[in-house]
């Protein structure tokens, strides 16, 4: 199974350095794969986007998730697997952001 999720994060109490955001991406990405490693499935962040509008002061991280499931998973399995990584990695993301929002990918 694999999937996008992506998040707003405002930028005030921010943690992250503006000046060097390929720094920062690799931080986040270090950060949630830490996090997902303590799922029960094997599950990887492929791609990492982390942008920054100075317009709204916000910045936006998008995450591919590949998630290896078993094929016999029903769809509300996998729908709830799903709720879970989502959840852990919002959390994560708690240490550097004061403020995380969900956004449509």
């Amino acid at each position: 199974m694999d999937f996008w999720l992506c998040f707003a994060c405002p930028a005030k109490f921010c943690e992250l350095l503006l000046s060097d955001l390929e720094s920062s991406m690799s931080f986040v990405e270090d950060l949630i794969n830490q996090v997902l490693k303590g799922l029960p499935l094997i599950t990887l962040v492929v791609t990492t986007k982390l942008d920054f509008s100075l317009s709204e002061n916000m910045y936006s991280v998008q995450l591919h998730i590949l998630c290896c499931v078993n094929p016999e998973e029903t769809p509300n399995d996998l729908r709830l697997m799903r709720l879970k990584i989502e959840a852990v990695i919002s959390q994560a993301l708690l240490q550097c952001f004061w403020e995380v929002l969900y956004a449509e990918c």
